[in-house]
């Protein structure tokens, strides 16, 4: 699942998260993750997507 969000955000999704270096398509994924996760909401965060880097040689 993770390269499919991955495609995602590259192809310039308008909204992409990240939690604790995962990729969510959206908000909603991200904080339900979290929830199931039983982790404390005040204390972990989904933070947006700006960019994707890519680095050379590190393609798939």
């Amino acid at each position: 699942m993770y390269g499919l969000f991955f495609l995602l955000c590259l192809s310039g999704q308008p909204e992409c998260y990240r939690f604790e270096g995962v990729v969510y398509p959206d908000e909603v994924n991200c904080h339900l993750d979290i929830e199931d996760q039983k982790l404390p909401t005040a204390d972990y965060a989904c933070q947006p997507v700006e960019t994707v880097a890519l680095i050379p040689g590190m393609e798939q």
